[in-house]
C-alpha cells in the first residue's frame, strides 16, 4: 500500500470515526440514481461550471445520475455524478451534494454507485470505501 494509500484510508476512517461520535444513525440511505442529461435543471445546477467543459466518456455523450433524499427535518437533499471524458479518472468521477441550491460537498468518488449511499441523519457520504462529511443541516 502506498503511502497516498494509506492516507486516504486513515482519512477515511477518521470522517467515519468523526461522523459516528456526533450521534449519527447507522441506517443506510441507498442513492436511486436516475441518468438525466446535463440539460436537466437539476444537474444544470449542480454541474453549471463543469458543463461547458465536459466531453463524451467513450463513445457516448456527458451525463450525470441524480439522487433525491428526503432527509427528516433537513428536506431535499440531491446527490450527484457527472459522467464526462475530461472529469472523470479511471475509477472515479465528481460527486456533489446540493441542498436549497447550495453545493455542499464537491470530491471524486469511485464510480460505483451500487456503492454510494448516505447515513439517516444526511450528515456523512460514502462512497464505496471512503466516507465524507456533507454539510447538510
Amino acid at each position: 500500500m502506498t503511502f497516498r494509500q494509506k492516507l486516504l484510508a486513515y482519512s477515511a476512517v477518521a470522517t467515519a470515526i468523526a461522523g459516528l461520535s456526533q450521534g449519527v444513525s447507522a441506517e443506510m440511505v441507498k442513492l436511486d440514481y436516475h441518468d438525466v442529461p446535463l440539460s436537466d435543471p437539476i444537474a444544470s445546477k449542480m454541474w453549471k461550471d463543469e458543463i461547458p467543459e465536459a466531453s463524451n466518456l467513450g463513445q457516448y455523450s456527458p451525463w450525470a445520475v441524480i439522487a433525491k433524499v428526503n432527509i427528516p427535518g433537513k428536506g431535499e437533499v440531491y446527490v450527484g455524478q457527472l459522467w464526462s471524458g475530461s472529469h472523470c479518472g479511471a475509477h472515479d468521477c465528481p460527486v456533489k451534494v446540493m441542498q436549497n441550491d447550495e453545493i455542499l460537498l464537491n470530491v471524486m468518488g469511485c464510480d460505483d454507485t451500487d456503492e454510494h449511499s448516505l447515513n439517516a441523519s444526511g450528515s456523512t457520504l460514502f462512497l464505496c470505501d471512503m466516507a465524507y462529511p456533507t454539510n447538510v443541516r
